[in-house]
């Protein structure tokens, strides 16, 4: 009778113990889950018809000024964002899931793809993908 009641206080224990492992584990995970969108991304790269175009490539095949693209996302949901050789201007930004919308000037948008630890956009066949700067 008295192993009995040892080996049900182990199994109690080792029960609590997993409960704790799995709730812990949870919480790390989700703590990592999401991209931390806050701070200044730069173009990293453009791939065009297939081919990536690298800032540090001599032949950036006609899009030179996207590499001076920048976006800057503050933890408020503003920022600023500069495309090509224009000023930068002021913007804010919601994120849905995996889509990022930022509105900026008079109400123009531009929609990205949050990916990892980058996030791109797309349009007309060219992708430019951002990194978050150091």
């Amino acid at each position: 009778m008295k192993a009995n009641r040892i080996l049900k206080s182990k199994a109690y224990i080792l029960t609590i113990l997993s409960l704790i492992i799995a709730l812990t584990t949870a919480l790390l995970l989700a703590g990592c889950g999401g991209t931390n969108l806050e701070g200044t991304w730069t173009v990293d790269r453009i791939v065009v018809d297939g081919t990536a175009v690298r800032p540090t490539d001599s032949d950036k095949k006609g899009h030179e000024s996207d590499f001076n693209n920048q976006i800057i996302l503050e933890n408020d949901n503003t920022g600023s964002i500069k495309l090509g050789d224009a000023t930068a201007q002021s913007a804010t930004w919601q994120l849905d899931n995996k889509t990022l919308t930022i509105t900026y000037g008079d109400e123009q948008t531009l929609v990205l793809t949050v990916n990892g630890s980058e996030i791109s956009s797309e349009n007309e066949g060219v992708k430019i993908f951002y990194k978050k700067s150091a």
